[in-house]
Order: C-alpha cells, then structure tokens, then sequence
C-alpha cells in the first residue's frame, strides 16, 4: 500500500465500522458469505452499499 498510512487490517475494521451490524449480517445471509468474505466485498467497493448490492444481485442472477 505505497502511500496509504493505512494497514489492510486497520482498513477493514474502519470499512466494517461503516455498516451497521444489522445489515453486516444481513450482507452475510443475503450472499451466503463468510464474514471474511463480506469485508472483501465491503473493502472491494470502499463500503459503496450501491455497489455492494449490485455485486450481490449480480451473483444471485448467474
């Protein structure tokens, strides 16, 4: 991360602290995801909900 002051970690734990947990676990029974999984999706879209449930209806459509 050349540049960023910040660590993967201390990334997704800011990315995480975003979402309310509610709909961190919704994000998680909707997709069928780990919770790894889903703070890859939240850090993948910066925490765009827009984006994020866009991703998921793309994957539910296949």
């Amino acid at each position: 991360m050349v540049g960023s002051g910040e660590s993967r970690g201390t990334k997704l734990k800011r990315l995480a602290s975003l979402v309310p947990k509610h709909e961190f676990e919704f994000l998680m029974k909707l997709g069928k995801m780990t919770r790894e999984e889903t703070l890859a999706l939240i850090e993948k879209y910066d925490g765009d909900r827009t984006e994020i449930y866009a991703d998921l209806a793309r994957r539910a459509a296949r």
